[in-house]
């Protein structure tokens, strides 16, 4: 540290203010990095704060505001973090600093979380949404969307918020992203046990620990680890010995515990465990401590959590008198937290942010208008002096409405041009795609001309079959309003397509049971290749006379799975033939893809060939996943 004290020093001498705020800024940002005393990093950021003030650097002091604030919501300091972080977005709004705008009401959100103003937080995650200037930070706010979610009991929103963030940093590849990757991980196995699927639970943390091992600087990732897999011990499993045995790894590898919420969390699960034991007095010592350090940080959610255990504790200790204490808190919090108005406040906040900010405003100053009107009614009986006076304001008003009105519907037409436009780029795109796929065809078809190798020739004709059943797929997107594949029309070109090129000489009857569903382009892709290749065979190697019968259907069978069957009247399969280890690429292809569709394939030699796939639709996999 002595160069960045002879720096401060430097700063000093030469009214350098900014020189000194800098280097109080990172000296603070290195000592929290290395774990030293958090007082000492607070003292560094302070006056870093105060010499930002004496530069008149606003840049500078905007982020300093948005550090500092990003630090205190750490600590769990999270009214005075608020404080800072309001600051922050003030200063950086004066200078158009959108990075540190982004933090302020990043922050904002965690200490809003924190205390309990879910439909507060919420705002706060659209409005830094809005000044987001790298992917991290649209990434960071998807995350910190997911806890909220997770907070208000939208459990299924957040998993899909959390899958969202860990899919894109595990493709960054980078130490930070897989430490931030982690920690997604371990919120999401904390979402499985509130959702009480403890086997997916426990799939997770397993999962989770074992990629720790890919980011062994982050010690305390791994301690939270090791501490939900002791919670899962103890709630789920009922095996006291394996959760004291992960808490000694925690005491092992984390001889002094620096981060306090952390230590509250580890001490939480410390009780729990004497609880089991039925050690309720050194339990309840855990539990107070917990309390203690959630209560000073008015984290609501948590406060109520450790006061509904600690009331149950201290029952079982006897001590009916401070158990009821908690009891009442315990309903304190759960009051607040589940207070009607914020519920309804979360929802409208949900809602409306899917269109622009004006609309909000709008809504705001309808509101007002609102309320402006009703006062003025209220003063109609004070005589026709107020009843003119008011007249003239409630007119202004309705100007001024009607202007916003007209601007709202500006701001929509504009909004429903850019979703046609882009919907037309898209089709174009489709359609750019499709003609490419038959250019490819088209070269192989020629390419196939030249071939006098009739293994070769095949093979070439193959591929080309496959191009064209993607080709097919493009074609259809671009021609529908909807960009879904609508499956019965679909089926039934392609099919036609493969009996110009394998039954020529023979004619195919060919029936369909095809309900018009449709899917997306990720479904539709691999369902028409498995359908390709399994007609494909059918022409091959199934028919063995010219009376060739050839049946295609799909079903629903429930909620989220559908059945694909491919069924011919052919010879059949081959006496042995064992589908998982078949070595042509074309079953090789239905197996991988069956699998990518979360599906399953089974045949049978009836009368024929049939081929059963079972596979669900792009929604229904992305739950599963």
């Amino acid at each position: 540290m002595d160069f960045y004290n002879r720096k401060i020093k430097e700063g000093r001498a030469t009214n350098n203010y900014e020189l000194c705020a800098y280097t109080y800024f990172v000296k603070g940002f290195l000592l929290y990095r290395l774990k030293i005393e958090v007082d000492t990093t607070k003292l560094c950021y302070e006056k870093a704060l105060l010499f930002a003030k004496k530069s008149n650097e606003d840049m500078l002091l905007s982020i300093l505001y948005a550090r500092y604030a990003a630090f205190l919501a750490i600590q769990e300091e999270n009214t005075k973090a608020l404080v800072f972080s309001d600051s922050a977005v003030i200063a950086s709004k004066k200078v158009k600093y959108d990075y540190a705008t982004f933090e302020g009401y990043f922050t904002k959100s965690r200490a809003n979380i924190a205390l309990g103003n879910y439909d507060r937080a919420l705002q706060n995650i659209f409005n830094a949404q809005e000044f987001a200037v790298r992917p991290t930070d649209s990434i960071a706010a998807i995350k910190r969307l997911a806890a909220v979610y997770s907070y208000n009991g939208n459990y299924e929103k957040s998993a899909i918020h959390y899958k969202q963030s860990i899919d894109f940093q595990l493709l960054q590849k980078t130490k930070r992203d897989s430490s931030f990757a982690l920690q997604s991980m371990g919120n999401l196995s904390d979402l499985y046990d509130q959702m009480n699927l403890q086997s997916k639970r426990k799939q997770q943390l397993d999962k989770n620990l074992k990629f720790s091992e890919y980011v062994p600087h982050e010690k305390y990732m791994k301690a939270n680890i090791l501490k939900q897999l002791a919670d899962y011990h103890i709630e789920v499993s009922k095996d006291l010995d394996s959760s004291a045995y992960y808490l000694a790894i925690i005491d092992k590898e984390l001889p002094e515990i620096n981060e306090l919420g952390f230590l509250a969390n580890v001490n939480e699960t410390r009780g729990a465990l004497s609880f089991k034991k039925g050690a309720y007095q050194k339990a309840n010592a855990f539990y107070k401590e917990t309390y203690d350090f959630y209560k000073k940080a008015n984290h609501l959610q948590k406060i109520r959590d450790i006061s509904f255990i600690l009331s149950t504790s201290l029952e079982k200790a006897n001590n009916p008198e401070e158990a009821l204490y908690y009891y009442k808190e315990f309903h304190k919090a759960n009051d607040s937290i589940n207070d009607k108005d914020k519920i309804e406040k979360f929802k409208e906040i949900e809602l409306n942010n899917q269109y622009e900010k004006e609309k909000f405003e709008t809504e705001l100053a309808h509101q007002k208008d609102i309320a402006e009107e009703k006062e003025a009614r209220n003063w109609l009986i004070f005589g026709l002096f107020g009843i003119i006076a008011i007249s003239g304001f409630l007119i202004f008003s309705y100007a001024r409405k009607k202007k916003q009105a007209k601007k709202l519907e500006e701001k929509n037409k504009i909004i429903n041009q850019q979703l046609d436009e882009k919907q037309l780029l898209l089709k174009e795109i489709h359609h750019r795609v499709k003609n490419n796929f038959q250019i490819i065809a088209s070269l192989l078809e020629l390419q196939s001309k030249g071939i006098e190798d009739e293994k070769a020739l095949e093979l070439a004709k193959e591929g080309k079959n496959r191009v064209k059943s993607m080709a097919l797929i493009h074609q259809r997107l671009y021609q529908n309003e909807d960009l879904l594949i609508e499956l019965d029309d679909y089926i039934r070109m392609l099919v036609e397509d493969i009996s110009k090129t394998y039954g020529k000489d023979a004619t195919t009857k060919v029936t369909y049971n095809v309900p018009n569903y449709k899917f997306d382009i990720d479904t539709a892709i691999p369902l028409g290749l498995i359908i390709n290749e399994l007609i494909t065979n059918a022409y091959k190697y199934g028919f063995a006379s010219n009376e060739q019968l050839l049946n295609v259907s799909i079903n629903k069978v429930n909620k989220e799975e559908y059945v694909l069957e491919v069924k011919d009247n052919g010879v059949g399969l081959p006496e042995g033939f064992n589908f998982e280890k078949a070595k042509s690429l074309g079953l090789r292809l239905v197996r991988q893809l069956s699998k990518q569709l979360h599906g399953k394939t089974m045949y049978s030699n009836e009368n024929g060939c049939s081929f059963k796939i079972s596979f669900k639709d792009t929604e229904a996999r992305m739950l599963v996943e």
